[in-house]
């Protein structure tokens, strides 16, 4: 794979980065109620965790899997959500580590972005040598 479709490949993974970010950042708050064992589900926000991985041709690929523990108890007893002891099942989005995570992900686009104008520039001066 030449630069240039590396490059793509990682401005890609992280514009699908920010996405997740995004998501779970804008639903750290959606509260469900807490699991039980006659009621395992929860309609609280599942969280998602971004995992890159190289692949054979020199790329990256971003693939998702649901943060473990999904969720973390807290109290809230005016949630509608609220069993009788006041708790609800909260997303377990920590919003320092998505602060990091999106640093981390500028920090990526800007280096892949940097690889795609040397590339072009490259490409340039190579086309007036021939």
């Amino acid at each position: 794979m030449d630069a240039m479709m590396t490059a793509v490949s990682g401005l890609t993974a992280a514009a699908r980065s920010l996405d997740v970010i995004a998501s779970n950042v804008a639903n750290a708050r959606t509260t469900g109620r807490v699991p039980t064992a006659g009621a395992p589900q929860t309609t609280a926000y599942q969280p998602i965790d971004i995992v890159q991985i190289g692949n054979a041709t020199g790329g990256v690929e971003v693939t998702y899997r649901p943060t473990v523990p999904a969720t973390t108890v807290e109290y809230d007893p005016t949630s509608p959500h609220a069993n009788a002891s006041g708790l609800v099942a909260a997303p377990n989005v920590d919003p320092a580590a998505e602060v990091v995570n999106q640093y981390a992900v500028l920090a990526a686009y800007e280096a892949n972005s940097a690889v795609m104008r040397a590339a072009n520039r490259i490409q340039g001066l190579l086309d007036r040598l021939v």
